[in-house]
């Protein structure tokens, strides 16, 4: 009996459907699956890595070189900075930086953690990725090779209007509209709507896909840039205000909190701070420093001591188990963020009339009232409105402070020694509440600062 050729064909039908689907099970059970970004290798590593981070960037002024002449080397020395100045409150800025940063190349998953399309394009991206990470290696060229693949793969046709079939495919598509933009720039602020608008329609269309954090952190990190065309330091608050509140990922949570630590240049009210605030537990302690720094920046600029003195509270507490109170001189970057509180709570003295809690506190009020007294009688000087002086002196303290000669460290200041003498008379005469735990010496260097 001969088979029908129809049999024959729908046989030969079945026969091919069975194959294609036994081949996209083989390829779906392969396929690697969506880790959420805290659950990547880089998400892991971020936070393992932060005990072994170098010293943080401490942002101020480098010091004259010290004058040859010293008290006595048998006491410990602390080396304290004063900045003198009458600047708006509304300028005042905490004077160190933790320099907290997380770029898209230290958490963009890998080929092994997420379903990346199989393109040339979705391997050089781990290329750029590692390229930028490197200290060493130049970005340029993997850069171009990336766009150049992605271009071949067809990503920079990417249909804007059509439906996000495969969120991995989009968010490769974003990643090489963003390369493009920036290497294409010719001056001015960098257009990212192409990238933005994809990034959009990934959240829209898979919101919770692993996709979509990707694509929020890059819509967040876009308005808080400030090269972008898109730059948004408003929308760019919002944005970290709703991964607060609806992330569950502690990457993505981190991601977005190091952003507040670069927004300088938009007012947070206490609402806003408040519900940062909430979030500080769940975020890396480096993070948590720079939001405590941010907190005492918006509240003090905005004349709100109590919340000023809470946050300066927690900076202190989140420095003590590596910058006590007492620490030396030979920890460059304790001593920096000793000598800010210090000069945090001489401007709240000043604003507020709240008794200084340290040592160094007082002494930056004290040295601050002492150098305005003289510069208001003439007693001391500037060679011009824009020049900026700075004069040093040793000091020890035992039962009471005793200082030594002072010494101008440079010629921009138009004084006789005996004028810089009274200076020492003016920090006689002060009571002083707050004193070392210990007999030390001090060299203590006072910048006046231009007037405005």
């Amino acid at each position: 009996m001969k088979r029908s050729p129809r049999r024959l064909r729908i046989g030969g039908q079945v026969l091919v459907v069975g194959v294609l689907c036994v081949s996209l099970w083989a390829w779906w059970v392969e396929r690697p699956k969506s880790l959420r970004p805290s659950e990547t290798r880089w998400g892991q590593r971020l936070r393992e890595q932060r005990t072994a981070r170098p010293p943080l960037i401490v942002r101020q002024w480098t010091p004259q070189e010290a004058s040859t002449a010293r008290v006595s080397d048998a006491l410990p020395l602390r080396v304290h900075h004063v900045s003198v100045a009458e600047g708006p409150v509304a300028d005042w800025s905490f004077s160190v930086d933790t320099g907290v940063s997380i770029g898209p190349q230290e958490y963009w998953p890998t080929l092994d953690e997420v379903p990346w399309p199989e393109l040339d394009s979705a391997q050089s991206l781990q290329v750029l990725a590692a390229a930028l990470r490197s200290e060493t290696d130049v970005a340029l060229d993997p850069l171009q090779d990336f766009i150049d693949d992605a271009d071949a793969d067809g990503l920079l046709d990417y249909d804007l209007e059509a439906d996000i079939e495969d969120p991995w495919t989009a968010l490769l598509a974003m990643q090489a509209e963003h390369a493009l933009a920036w290497l294409s720039t010719e001056g001015g602020a960098i257009e990212h709507a192409r990238s933005n608008q994809i990034a959009e329609a990934i959240v829209a269309d898979w919101p919770n896909d692993p996709a979509a954090d990707y694509a929020r952190l890059h819509l967040l990190q876009v308005a808080n840039d400030d090269w972008s065309a898109e730059h948004d330091p408003e929308d760019a608050v919002g944005r970290v205000l709703d991964l607060i509140e609806y992330s569950e990922d502690l990457l993505v949570l981190d991601v977005a909190m190091s952003e507040l630590s670069r927004m300088r240049s938009v007012e947070m009210g206490p609402e806003t701070l408040a519900q940062i605030a909430a979030a500080l537990p769940e975020v890396d302690l480096d993070i948590q420093e720079s939001i405590a720094i941010l907190g005492m920046n918006q509240t003090v600029r905005q004349g709100l001591w109590d919340e000023a003195t809470h946050w300066s509270e927690l900076y202190r507490a989140l420095i003590e188990p590596t910058c006590s109170a007492d620490a030396g001189s030979t920890d460059s970057l304790c001593s920096a963020q000793l000598q800010a509180l210090g000069a945090f709570e001489a401007r709240r003295a000043r604003d507020a009339g709240v008794a200084p809690t340290s040592w160094r506190g007082e002494l930056s009020t004290v040295v601050h009232v002492c150098v305005m007294e003289r510069l208001a009688d003439g007693e001391l000087q500037r060679s011009g409105s824009a020049a900026r002086a700075t004069f040093e002196v040793d000091g020890t303290w035992q039962d009471d402070w005793i200082w030594g000669d002072w010494r101008p460290s440079d010629g921009s200041l138009e004084v006789e020694p005996g004028d810089l003498q009274r200076l020492t008379d003016c920090l006689a005469v002060h009571e002083w509440e707050m004193t070392p735990a210990e007999p030390l010496r001090v060299q203590l260097f006072i910048h006046v600062l231009p007037a405005d």
